[in-house]
């Protein structure tokens, strides 16, 4: 009998007598502000940058004078993002003219010979489709000896203009996966609003 556990991730330890302070991941307002450990360098209302101390492990008092303790705090803060993204507002597609035309060649082993007498690029848009039909009996025999038919289907491009609302939907959705990945489950959306311009055959989302 064979017990199939999962391996639990080693836990990151956190040595609480490292002198560290508390630092601002985005740059924004604060709005909540909880210390636990250590000196408060801003308090709620203040604006901070990315990076900025916001709760230093320096702690100065009259009794013990400065020493330095792991700084510990609960904040939160307002963060304004802005993202673009931007997508092609034409596309090219296939227009195939309704014609095909074949070519044959024989498989001799690793040895083959065209049944035509061009390269067998055709120099022009085309889609190319090569089907084998190997010498063989399933479960009897199967011979080194394969026939190779390439079909080619003659197209042309043709500009195409996409949908602006269904492309400009698709580029808001993409700029809330970008948002959320951004927040990193630590924070929430408050509210969002989106524009859109075009520019240079392009669509723009903000």
């Amino acid at each position: 009998e064979v017990i199939v556990r999962e391996r639990v991730p080693k836990p990151n330890l956190v040595d609480n007598d490292e002198p560290v302070d508390v630092v601002a991941r985005k740059t924004g307002i604060i709005t909540k502000m909880s210390v636990l450990q250590g000196f408060a360098q801003v308090k709620t209302g203040d604006a901070v940058l990315a990076g900025e101390t916001l709760v230093t492990a320096a702690v100065d008092s009259p009794f013990s004078g400065m020493r330095f303790v792991h700084a510990m705090a609960e904040i939160e803060a307002s963060v304004w993002y802005e993202l673009t993204a931007e997508a092609e507002l034409s596309e090219y597609v296939k227009v195939y003219k309704g014609g095909t035309s074949s070519q044959w060649a024989l498989m001799l082993g690793d040895q083959r010979i065209n049944f035509y007498r061009n390269s067998g690029n055709y120099g022009i848009s085309c889609d190319k489709i090569t089907d084998k039909y190997p010498f063989a009996i399933e479960g009897v025999f199967t011979l080194p000896v394969t026939l190779v038919r390439e079909q080619f289907a003659e197209y042309e491009l043709e500009e195409v203009e996409l949908d602006r609302a269904e492309l400009r939907a698709g580029l808001e959705d993409l700029l809330k996966e970008v948002l959320d990945h951004e927040l990193d489950g630590r924070g929430e959306v408050i509210s969002a609003s989106f524009t859109a311009a075009e520019e240079n055959g392009l669509l723009l989302v903000t």
